[in-house]
């Protein structure tokens, strides 16, 4: 989930998916943003995110985040 997008940031459709029916805590959030600073990434823990990365992104990061999400998930 991007942090910056045109029309809703990404910390408010975290906080709508959360009040949604569809929300289920066992489905992670990998949060990907520009803005690395600290308070973005505070802001996206405390808004349900389960992991954070900062662009430019590396896909072999990405994937690498992504297999553990999906490997915590199953435990």
């Amino acid at each position: 989930l991007d942090i910056v997008m045109p029309h809703m940031s990404g910390h408010e459709v975290l906080e709508r998916l959360q009040e949604s029916d569809l929300y289920d805590p066992s489905r992670p959030v990998l949060v990907l943003t520009s803005d690395g600073s600290r308070q973005v990434q505070r802001d996206a823990w405390a808004a349900g995110s389960k992991d954070f990365l900062t662009k430019p992104l590396s896909p072999s990061e990405v994937r690498m985040r992504v297999r553990n999400l999906i490997e915590t998930r199953m435990l």
